[in-house]
């Protein structure tokens, strides 16, 4: 049994981004559209119309519901436009908070969900409703996530980094 397959449409949402960066005549239909609008439109309709139904699906147990498949499929649609916006004027990615969320972007990768799992015990353990939950995780989860990240990139990944690069 195939867990999500709609990740195979999110893939190809990715590959469909990097041939239209890499080789925009091949796919000159793509060429007009209007990224930054198209992001911006995307990221609304998550933000207002989607996150607030998906939290009423949150359990009692404060965990999300896991079969998600258009929650999946709108972050990606965004997170394809966001990119492509990007690439329409570089200087945009080229600021120097995303150029260090690049940085620390494995760091924040491997850290977040034993992180956020914590957070998520300690919101049953108060007995918070969907609302409270969501709160916690975005003010105080997602901040506390992002430190953590910086600390494990200074303790690890970026002397790990330097030390490889004299290796070579």
């Amino acid at each position: 049994r195939l867990g999500s397959p709609w990740y195979l449409g999110l893939f190809s949402l990715g590959m469909l981004a990097a041939q239209i960066r890499v080789r925009p005549e091949t796919l000159s239909r793509f060429a007009e559209v209007p990224w930054r609008t198209a992001a911006l439109m995307a990221w609304a309709l998550f933000f207002i119309g989607i996150l607030p139904t998906h939290l009423r699906g949150v359990n009692t147990q404060g965990g999300v519901l896991e079969e998600a498949p258009i929650y999946d499929l709108l972050i990606g649609i965004a997170a394809m436009a966001t990119i492509l916006a990007g690439c329409e004027k570089p200087t945009w990615l080229e600021r120097p908070i995303l150029r260090n969320l690049g940085t620390i972007s494995f760091s924040l990768y491997l850290s977040h969900a034993p992180l956020l799992a914590i957070f998520g015990w300690l919101c049953r353990q108060m007995n918070l409703n969907a609302w409270g939950t969501a709160t916690v995780m975005y003010f105080a989860g997602v901040p506390l996530c992002l430190g953590a990240a910086v600390l494990f990139y200074r303790a690890f990944e970026g002397p790990t980094q330097r030390l490889a690069a004299r290796c070579r």
